[in-house]
């Protein structure tokens, strides 16, 4: 999604208090695995918001860090749907259920890529298509920091198919990854 860099950037605006408020709360209510104090840590004051479109023009919104990382994005014409950035990952790793797979793949899903389900590894239980998850890399049976975000393709129970039936096709629909043109918008 963020392969190219964005079009139509505007300016980034501080978000009034009220603003950031309700924002936090939007990120309490669609995470519930969050706690109230960490609201703050992931909507820390001085958050702005920026109009943006993708290279495909989709609009969208980008809430960055008084730093200027992107924290949140949303995506689609009058979209309310909060999606997590790897900086914010990398701050609540666990935020959402996670998929591994191996460091070959890793350059593929950077360069623009959808995770492939004989790319999985390991995954989170219970998982259903379209369900946000994140994405890892696997290392000696420990599983890394996050690198990508995406929507589910199938479910877990495809997933477990897929061992014994050689089951092909898309296990992820990769939204947004390390080095990409929304992260390359933030400070490294």
């Amino acid at each position: 999604m963020f392969k190219k860099a964005l079009a139509d950037l505007k300016t980034s605006a501080p978000l009034r208090s009220s603003d950031r408020r309700k924002l936090k709360q939007r990120v309490l209510q669609s995470f519930p695995v969050l706690q109230p104090e960490e609201g703050d840590l992931l909507v820390p004051d001085g958050v702005q918001s920026q109009k943006f479109s993708t290279h495909l023009e989709e609009p969208g919104v980008a809430y960055l860090s008084p730093e200027g990382d992107p924290l949140w994005f949303t995506i689609g014409k009058g979209s309310e749907e909060l999606i997590p950035t790897v900086y914010t990952l990398w701050k609540r790793p666990d935020l959402l259920p996670f998929l591994s797979t191996p460091a070959p793949v890793v350059p593929k899903l950077i360069s623009g890529a959808d995770l492939m389900i004989p790319g999985v590894i390991q995954h989170s239980p219970d998982l259903v298509p379209d369900q946000l998850v994140s994405v890892t890399q696997y290392h000696r049976g420990a599983i890394g920091p996050p690198l990508a975000v995406g929507r589910m393709a199938v479910s877990s129970d495809t997933l477990r198919s897929a061992e014994e039936k050689d089951i092909k096709g898309k296990a992820v629909y990769v939204l947004h990854t390390w080095k990409d043109a929304l992260w390359g918008d933030g400070v490294e």
